[in-house]
């Protein structure tokens, strides 16, 4: 039984650090550099061969709304929502052992669906995206009592004294899938509870972030594999379409939309729970944002988890049950091996950043 606790309406650290600025000056602020632009005009060309001007026009339409005006509105929104609700939850400052990051996960979905048992309530997220999340509640911090368990790439971009020591899922990239498998995850988490015994422990999965990986995914009949999160017809490759734009093109339905991403969240749940059933201490499960899968605001269709919305900020905070809690001792830092700077390209480049 999860037990439910600050019910709320559910209606939808020191200078930024250079990669915080390479974040912010090659996304929010890309489509207005000369090269991003060149690029899409090359773009239309392209599409206005192949398909037709009718259809590179559309692809223009949707890039204004998702490229200038969605982040537009997200600027003005986000103070706005701060204001009501807070600017977020501190996670390296609250009382745990073991905190599963469940990415992308949105919050009612995950108090709807989630098969794990405990205290219950909804929280805010400092960022709405992956390296907002980390630049907040990371960046410019020493948390040396901790390993970072991580699937995500953007863990390559922090320095080596942030944690104890990171231990990067990356290398177990699955081609077939194009993601980090969460199965996976859970056994590079269980070596790192007994490698480090005396440490808390942060495990990033990288689901329920797309790709989908269940029966949906597998039914459709178009490549739709990796994070790519663009539904922008005038960024996505002529060979691969993402999931956002099959259902931007009607191919896919709302609720199939939705569906697949409850079986993303179903899957990860399954995988991680050997890692929940065998470690002890005490272990929270929340995640570094939520989701948009489809929601309107002020007229316009939010996709994926781009710009400012309640449903990329709003995450669960679940506090499972535990016996004992584990003895940490903080050290210093004995840093990472860094992978190379080509692998985290290319896998972000997967999940649509660069």
């Amino acid at each position: 039984m999860v037990l439910l606790t600050n019910s709320y309406d559910d209606n939808p650290d020191e200078a930024a650090a250079p990669e915080a600025q390479w974040y912010q000056s090659s996304k929010i602020y890309g489509w207005r550099t000369r090269e991003h632009m060149k690029n899409k005009v090359r773009r239309f060309n392209e599409i206005r061969r192949r398909m037709g001007v009718a259809e590179a026009m559309r692809g223009v339409s949707r890039y204004i709304q998702n490229e200038v005006l969605q982040p537009t509105i997200a600027s003005l929104y986000q103070p706005v929502f701060e204001h009501k609700y807070g600017d977020g939850i501190a996670v390296m400052e609250q009382d745990w052992d073991n905190l599963i990051l469940l990415d992308a996960c949105r919050w009612d979905i995950f108090r709807d669906h989630t098969s794990f048992t405990g205290k219950l309530s909804r929280e805010v997220s400092k960022g709405n995206y992956s390296w907002e999340f980390m630049e907040e509640n990371f960046v410019g911090q020493h948390h040396h009592d901790t390993v970072y368990v991580t699937a995500n790439p953007f863990a390559e971009r922090l320095s080596q004294d942030v944690f104890y020591t990171i231990e990067s899922v990356l290398p177990k990239w699955s081609e077939q899938h194009e993601t980090v498998l969460p199965e996976d995850v859970t056994e590079t988490a269980i070596n790192a509870r007994e490698k480090y015994p005396d440490k808390r422990l942060l495990i990033h999965y990288m689901q329920p972030h797309a790709p989908f990986l269940g029966n949906f995914a597998s039914s459709l009949d178009v490549d739709v594999g990796g994070w790519g999160e663009s539904n922008d017809e005038l960024e996505t490759d002529e060979t691969k379409q993402t999931i956002w734009s099959l259902y931007q093109d009607g191919k896919i339905s709302r609720e199939q939309l939705t569906d697949g991403y409850i079986q993303n969240l179903k899957i990860v749940e399954e995988a991680a729970r050997p890692l929940v059933d065998m470690i002890d201490g005490k272990t929270v499960i929340t995640s570094d944002h939520g989701e948009n899968l489809g929601e309107t605001f002020l007229s316009m269709e939010y996709l994926s988890h781009a710009n400012e919305t309640k449903n990329c900020r709003f995450v669960p905070w679940l506090e499972l049950p535990f016996e004992e809690r584990r003895s940490v001792t903080e050290e210093d830092p004995i840093g990472y091996q860094s992978l190379e700077d080509s692998l985290v390209h290319e896998r972000l480049e997967d999940l649509g950043y660069m």
